[in-house]
């Protein structure tokens, strides 16, 4: 990773690490209605001499605690799902816990809160899929115009809302499917005039596109 310094880049090399973590879930059914649930824990990582080195180079040093580490946030989640003939609708939950995740939570990171809602007409060979989900955005304006731009320019996870359009068609054993996600354009901007320049701002525009496709065969 490199970072600026005095106008221009240092090489601060490569840096792995690996990570562990736990997922576990567990489904109900009764006739057509399927409740679930679903915990993931925190996965920690460290990329020696990278976010410590960045950080510094543009005055937050003193803000960042977690050094080098940046978890994956855990998870917690519940759903459920109805089917009535070839029509099935589902409502899902999660939290995920972007505050107490090591690095997000230095960043000023909120826990975010995930809802997301889906229905499925599934004939014998084909289905027709909609979804919609809406999260809040976890980013928010900090007091240190530093978090301010890192946020925005390194992370900016700012987009709330996603729809989406799918469907599959089987051959025999073999499926396919696909999908469409599109994510509306969200704005942000936020105060960044702590390095130098009165009342500047980091302005950030954020949307989405996105296709899927894939093959299932079964033996």
């Amino acid at each position: 990773m490199s970072h600026l310094s005095g106008g221009g880049f240092i090489d601060n090399g490569q840096s792995s690490d690996i990570g562990y973590g736990l997922e576990f879930g567990a489904t109900y059914t009764t006739g057509g209605l399927t409740l679930g649930a679903v915990y993931k824990s925190e996965i920690g990582m460290t990329y020696d001499n990278t976010i410590s080195a960045s950080v510094t180079s543009f005055g937050a040093g003193g803000v960042i605690k977690s050094g080098d580490n940046l978890a994956q946030p855990e998870e917690r989640g519940v759903g459920i799902s109805y089917i009535m003939g070839a029509n099935t609708l589902s409502a899902d939950y999660k939290n995920i816990a972007w505050a107490d995740a090591a690095g997000y939570g230095d960043f000023g990171w909120e826990n975010q809160d995930v809802y997301a809602v889906g229905y499925e007409y599934g004939a014998d060979t084909w289905a027709v899929r909609l979804g919609y989900n809406y999260a809040k955005s976890p980013i928010v304006e900090q007091a240190s115009t530093a978090q301010n731009f890192f946020n925005l320019g390194g992370f900016p996870g700012i987009v709330e809302t996603h729809y989406a359009l799918g469907g599959g068609m089987t051959f025999g054993d073999f499926t396919v499917d696909g999908s469409f996600i599109y994510v509306p354009e969200t704005t942000a901007s936020y105060d960044v005039s702590q390095f130098g320049v009165p009342g500047a701002t980091a302005d950030v525009k954020h949307s989405q596109m996105g296709v899927t496709i894939a093959g299932t065969y079964a033996f």
